[in-house]
């Protein structure tokens, strides 16, 4: 689960969050799109790390700071956004498996 992305694994609140954020995009139909704009050699992840550090104080009042600074580094790096797909992928995957039971 750990990525050279980061010093230490995602942590438990960052990994719940992108559980219910993978909920979400699945109810939404827009998993393969998020998928998409998340793939190696598209320039939004990058904006997006870049983004956030740059908001990240701001963004503090809507989710703690920790995980914005692991967000960003999750999509700052390729092995961080392949770490992030697979957790995206794996979360739809165990949803749908869910619903078929």
């Amino acid at each position: 689960m750990s990525t050279s992305a980061l010093t230490s694994s995602p942590s438990a609140e960052l990994e719940a969050r992108l559980q219910r954020w993978a909920q979400r995009l699945q109810d939404a139909g827009i998993e393969g799109l998020a998928d998409a704009l998340l793939s190696q050699g598209n320039p939004l992840p990058l904006l997006g790390a870049q983004v956030l550090w740059v908001l990240q104080p701001a963004l503090g009042a809507l989710m703690p700071l920790r995980e914005v600074g692991e967000l960003a580094q999750l999509l700052g790096s390729d092995s961080g956004l392949l770490w992030l797909r697979q957790q995206l992928q794996l979360d739809a995957d165990d949803m749908d498996e869910a619903g078929d039971g």
